[in-house]
């Protein structure tokens, strides 16, 4: 229950990133801000956490990382080097 509290204040707060993965690029939305990547543009931070929930289970949440909701969607936690290069 605690998890799930602190990752609807996470999302309230735009403190996570929504990421589709989509032939090759990533369609990323924090806040209102909407980016599109691919596989070498996308943040590093945001590349590790991806990289480790690819590797768990649909529906899973790793702490401090975020979750993966099916193999083409993920919710990141994104830290405060990430919201101020977004201009957050």
């Amino acid at each position: 229950m605690q998890t799930i509290d602190k990752v609807q204040k996470d999302f309230s707060a735009n403190k996570t990133a929504l990421v589709v993965k989509d032939l090759g690029k990533y369609l990323v939305k924090i806040g209102d801000n909407v980016e599109l990547y691919d596989d070498n543009t996308l943040p590093l931070d945001m590349r590790m956490k991806m990289g480790m929930l690819k590797l768990v289970e649909d529906e899973q949440y790793l702490t401090d990382v975020g979750c993966k909701v099916t193999n083409e969607i993920f919710v990141l936690l994104v830290d405060e080097l990430t919201n101020v290069s977004e201009g957050v």
